[in-house]
């Protein structure tokens, strides 16, 4: 039986430059979310400012992928990571804690080398620049690629999955930091691999939706916000549906989120992805698992029967 520690090291540092910034009025960063005033203690590269939950997504994102990597690469021979959204590879929390990103956190892995190739996609070639550099520095260039991808243009996405190993098992972690990410996107993805594609998805519903969800429904003047949702979804009618409009009406907040992730869960199945999760971070948002295989369902339960308090040693039984 192998077992693996549960204890992540992401190179956290002190970074005396952060000033903690904590909202959008006294937040000093660029279009691409990066610190304007804080360079990485590292290697004095840009940094992207994160919410305090950062730790928690790594942590749970690294349980699921080393045991993906040691379970199913003697079965399949070829694995393959897929990042959307990648950012540059280090961060910086609003408490003045700087640590690896979840690109970094992947390629610094120990299992890393059972990959075949890893792709990290990110819309902004400045972030992607920063992120090769990184990359380079750990010498992991020859399978782990920094890639241009808008995920608003499938064609960018398809395109990178067809160039590295298009017959491997996927892992896609799809990391927005809203509920931006069209449906369509996740279908193309999911079919690029011929359903071979297991999926880790940020569902901003706490952070995004939950607060927006009664005006995008019936303020006409929220009507761009309310099209980016359905988008999401990949459903026009969405906010149009009775039980929708009732909801918003009554301020019923709660059901409306959950209306909302049960009909994204139900894309999901209706795409051969029946096999889901959904964790809950700190209550701002939800790693969703989904997967064509009840293995991997199984694989993700295990990974993370521990929460980032909790680290201990413990049998994945694989």
């Amino acid at each position: 039986m192998k077992r693996f520690n549960t204890t992540i090291d992401t190179d956290v540092r002190d970074n005396a430059d952060c000033d903690r910034c904590r909202n959008s009025e006294v937040r000093h960063t660029d279009a691409d979310g990066l610190c304007t005033k804080v360079k990485s203690v590292v290697d004095s590269l840009p940094v992207r400012c994160v919410g305090g939950w950062a730790n928690d997504k790594i942590y749970y994102l690294l349980q699921y992928f080393q045991i993906f990597a040691k379970g199913m690469a003697k079965k399949w021979g070829k694995l393959r990571y897929v990042e959307i959204c990648s950012g540059p590879g280090r961060c910086c929390t609003r408490n003045c804690k700087e640590q690896d990103g979840t690109a970094l956190s992947i390629v610094k892995n120990e299992h890393f080398d059972l990959l075949s190739d890893a792709l990290f996609i990110d819309y902004s070639t400045n972030v992607i620049d920063i992120l090769s550099k990184r990359i380079e520095s750990v010498g992991k260039t020859a399978h782990a690629h920094a890639i241009v991808g808008d995920y608003n243009d499938q064609t960018s996405i398809i395109r990178a999955l067809e160039q590295f190993s298009p017959e491997s098992l996927t892992l896609c972690f799809i990391d927005p930091t809203d509920c931006s990410v069209p449906f369509e996107t996740v279908r193309s993805i999911f079919q690029a691999t011929r359903g071979r594609c297991d999926m880790l998805i940020s569902f901003f519903d706490g952070l995004d939706f939950h607060r927006n969800a009664v005006n995008a429904t019936l303020n006409k003047s929220f009507s761009r916000l309310q099209a980016k949702y359905a988008r999401f979804l990949g459903t026009p009618d969405f906010f149009t549906r009775k039980e929708i409009v009732e909801a918003a009406q009554a301020n019923r907040y709660s059901d409306l989120s959950m209306l909302f992730r049960q009909h994204y869960s139900d894309k999901l199945n209706a795409l051969g992805l029946q096999y889901q999760s959904w964790k809950s971070v700190k209550n701002f948002y939800h790693l969703l698992y989904a997967s064509s295989s009840s293995r991997g369902l199984d694989f993700w339960n295990k990974a993370t029967k521990y929460d980032p308090v909790g680290q201990q040693e413990f049998d994945f039984g694989v």
